[in-house]
């Protein structure tokens, strides 16, 4: 064999090589997520938590009767009361931290941050026995949910949300979506199917706000476009 032609063999073999490197590295991209890792604890009801509360505290809190105004879709003015007993089950507390998840894939050598924040709050949970009813009679949910207690970031105080995400028709004494909303349609002429229904309760002192309502999603094109709708607005909310 020439020189030449082993010459010629080793730049194919380099090329190939290349090729090989070059395929490897179109999938080294690295993206970098920012995330929460939380522990759970399961907690009694007379420890004193890291909030400066007992579950005892906070339960009793919550079972204090609240009355605020709410809105209805229509603008329709109303009074909502709002009180949670204990619930059957354990409380838990829940410590999180902050931690970098990575993602594989993207352009080669690439490493991306994506500009988005997460808060990491330890917080408290606590099942419950939620009544929210309407004094007009149009509303009386009473429904198992959670109350979670946050570590204040912003106030001086410990709020209390209580959510209820659910199928739609499981949250006994929330009126149908079909008698507020269903002739709704989309862009398309399609109607608005719900996939959820929610309720989202906020306790601080004397005070609560909340939002009622249902949320889904339609498809446009290629893509699916998420919707929701606000049966009910409490405490002038959001």
């Amino acid at each position: 064999m020439s020189i030449g032609d082993r010459r010629g063999r080793a730049s194919v073999a380099r090329s190939a090589l290349a090729l090989a490197l070059l395929g490897t590295a179109a999938g080294c991209g690295t993206t970098y997520m920012p995330s929460c890792e939380d522990t759970v604890r399961v907690v009694t009801d007379d420890e004193m938590l890291p909030i400066g509360l007992t579950v005892a505290d906070l339960s009793a809190d919550l079972a204090t009767g609240r009355q605020a105004p709410g809105l209805w879709a229509d603008d329709t003015p109303t009074t909502v009361s709002f009180s949670a007993t204990r619930g059957e089950g354990a409380a838990e507390w829940i410590e999180s931290e902050p931690i970098t998840v990575e993602e594989r894939g993207g352009p080669p050598f690439s490493k991306t941050y994506p500009m988005i924040a997460v808060l990491c709050a330890a917080r408290a949970r606590i099942p419950i026995d939620l009544s929210l009813t309407t004094d007009d009679g149009e509303l009386a949910i009473q429904h198992g949910a959670w109350a979670t207690a946050s570590e204040p970031k912003w106030s001086d105080g410990t709020s209390l949300t209580v959510d209820i995400d659910e199928e739609p028709g499981a949250i006994g004494g929330l009126p149908a979506f079909d008698d507020w909303f269903g002739d709704e349609t989309t862009e398309h002429g399609e109607p608005l199917v719900p996939d959820r229904e929610t309720v989202t309760v906020t306790v601080m002192d004397e005070a609560i706000q909340g939002l009622i309502g249902w949320s889904g999603e339609y498809r446009m094109g290629d893509s699916h476009v998420g919707w929701s709708q606000t049966l009910l607005s409490v405490g002038g909310a959001f």
